[in-house]
């Protein structure tokens, strides 16, 4: 993380009456932040009066904020829109950059929040005018990337009392059609990273990955959070709040000790719009806009107030949250619409036939949120799924070690389309890793008398049907994904859903991402490693060139010479080149 000098206090800023350029008279400091000052100037030619933004002389010449500067500006003279700050010159005074910008009166959203939670109406207004300044923005191809309530100024008009400016476009991501090197862009990615302000950082942001439009919403929902509540949905110290974004589900009201309690809707347009994976939340400012509009008018009231029946939600709530899907993701197909589709591809000879079959293929196990707590909910919101069984008294789980070893797929071979989604997938596994405390024991485990977690965790009927899928070759759907990733943060000591993950994405030839999951389980629980496919997995994975290293490393270190029978059944097997045969007697005699 970059880390930049404390300014020097007594650093010489400059004073009122300054003229600079023989343009602008400084009249007065509007605010200061840790590199550079506000004023409010009079335009000596035209008589107007504006606001100006300097960087302090130390930074001046800083490779790291100059060049953000800079790009704000650019960004901030592209963007026309009412709720967008407006810049009207750009220019240099002795070799300090400054920034000319409309003159704001009223205050920043900060401060309103100082005196605590705002009026609900008046906040989903707001909100749903900021959606408006971002969905020009993201339109534009921009990425705000540090929305917080310091960067949401409220205009002092009389007739308008909810008129949000966006300001603040220092770590802007222009998307796309960049055209900054990339060694700068990287400079302020970084510098994002370490002045940005946590506790509105999208997990992506947190851990230093791409961010799109989608982080922006995920800022947005924080701070909606914090309008209604008058608290941050997280708070700690620094790599307390950086967990708990990555990991923590969405606090309830109640969890906070406020004074209001959220409706159920509002508390799934909450969770969507702070969903840790990007794919789950809402897809595009204009989505989230129309949810936030379907929201009943009374979706927040006093623990003393209104009875519950008036705050409950019907039919609509489930038009106001909508589960999205990623492009290209459909429901399983009949057998009729694959054999039509399966002709088409042989007549038309195009990937993409294939690939949208292939997706089709994909199984849904669950409801969206299958969690311990899922019997609280509405049963509107998450409908019953036919196939779940209700009697989850039995502790042990019915598919046997037989079944799992002997239907272990061969690994596919990677799309090449795919390895963004790979990459993206094994990142966020690492991320959830790092947030997670292994034990001790852990990495000694092998000489030990392991249990199959399968055998000693509490059975779950759709954990298991999806255990029964995974085994079978095929992948799991995005839905069933997304709710194994919800039950392990809810469930930390629970290594199952990692393993689905994991043998999920080895059904899709995710490798890395395979690996970084199977790493992630036995961080969970020593015992899981006892899962047979693991085994077979990883022994699997060490014969594959892009992740012998990593794979073997994983083996020795797990199972040791417990492994030697799995290496010499695969060696037995047609299923490896020359090449890989070397690479699993490698592993043979390394043990």
């Amino acid at each position: 993380m970059v880390q930049l000098a404390t300014p020097d206090p007594h650093e010489a800023a400059p004073k009122s009456g300054e003229v600079l350029e023989g343009r602008y008279r400084l009249e007065g400091r509007l605010g200061e932040g840790g590199v550079g000052w506000v004023y409010r100037a009079r335009h000596l030619q035209l008589g107007s009066d504006v606001a100006i933004k300097m960087l302090q002389e130390r930074f001046a010449e800083s490779s790291m904020m100059r060049p953000r500067f800079t790009r704000e500006a650019r960004a901030m003279a592209a963007l026309k829109h009412p709720h967008i700050v407006t810049i009207t010159d750009f220019s240099l005074a002795d070799g300090r950059p400054y920034i000319v910008m409309e003159l704001l009166e009223g205050k920043s959203l900060r401060e309103e929040l100082e005196s605590g939670p705002m009026d609900p109406k008046r906040a989903r207004a707001l909100v749903l005018r900021v959606l408006d300044g971002l969905a020009y923005a993201h339109g534009q191809g921009f990425v705000h990337r540090d929305l917080k309530p310091d960067n949401i100024f409220l205009l002092d008009l009389p007739s308008d009392d909810a008129f949000p400016k966006i300001l603040d476009f220092g770590f802007v991501k222009l998307t796309g059609h960049d055209s900054q090197p990339q060694a700068n862009a990287e400079v302020l990615t970084r510098s994002g990273i370490a002045f940005g302000t946590p506790a509105y950082m999208s997990p992506e942001q947190a851990t230093g990955a791409p961010a799109d439009g989608r982080s922006d919403l995920y800022s947005l929902g924080v701070l909606f959070f914090e309008m209604l509540a008058g608290k941050r949905p997280y708070e700690g110290s620094l790599p307390e709040i950086v967990r708990k974004h990555l990991t923590a589900p969405v606090p309830r009201f109640a969890d906070l000790n406020v004074a209001s309690r959220e409706s159920d809707v509002l508390r799934l347009f909450l969770e969507k719009a702070m969903a840790k994976e990007a794919p789950d939340r809402f897809q595009s400012a204009a989505e989230m806009k129309k949810a936030l509009l379907d929201l009943p008018e009374l979706y927040v009231r006093k623990k003393d107030g209104l009875p519950d029946s008036t705050i409950s939600t019907e039919a609509p709530t489930v038009a106001a949250v909508p589960r999205s899907k990623p492009s290209g993701v459909a429901k399983r197909s009949s057998m009729k619409a694959a054999a039509a589709a399966i002709a088409a591809a042989f007549v038309i000879g195009g990937a993409a036939v294939l690939v949208a079959l292939a997706a089709s293929w994909t199984e849904e196990v669950v409801p969206d949120v299958p969690l311990e707590n899922s019997a609280s909910q509405p049963r509107a919101e998450f409908p019953a799924d036919p196939e779940e069984e209700r009697d989850e008294g039995e502790s042990v789980d019915t598919v046997d070690a037989e079944e799992a070893i002997g239907e272990a797929p061969e690994p596919v071979p990677e799309n090449p389309a795919e390895e963004a989604e790979d990459e993206q997938a094994a990142e966020e596994a690492a991320a959830e890793a790092e947030a997670i405390e292994a034990p001790a024991e852990a990495e000694e485990e092998s000489g030990q008398e392991r249990v199959n977690p399968w055998q000693t965790h509490r059975a779950v009927a759709w954990l298991t049907r999806a255990r029964r899928r995974v085994l079978r070759g095929r992948q799991l759907g995005d839905r069933t994904e997304g709710a194994l990733k919800r039950h392990a943060q809810n469930h930390r000591e629970d290594p199952r859903p990692h393993l689905l993950l994991a043998q999920s994405y080895m059904n899709k030839g995710w490798k890395r991402s395979a690996l970084e999951r199977y790493d992630l389980a036995v961080r969970v629980d020593p015992n899981a490693p006892a899962d047979p496919r693991m085994r077979v997995d990883l022994v699997r994975l060490a014969a594959d060139s892009s992740v012998q290293e990593r794979a073997a490393q994983m083996v020795a270190r797990i199972y040791g010479d417990d492994a030697a029978e799995t290496i010499d059944n695969e060696l037995e097997s047609s299923r490896w080149d020359e090449a890989a045969q070397a690479r699993l007697r490698a592993l043979r005699r390394g043990l």
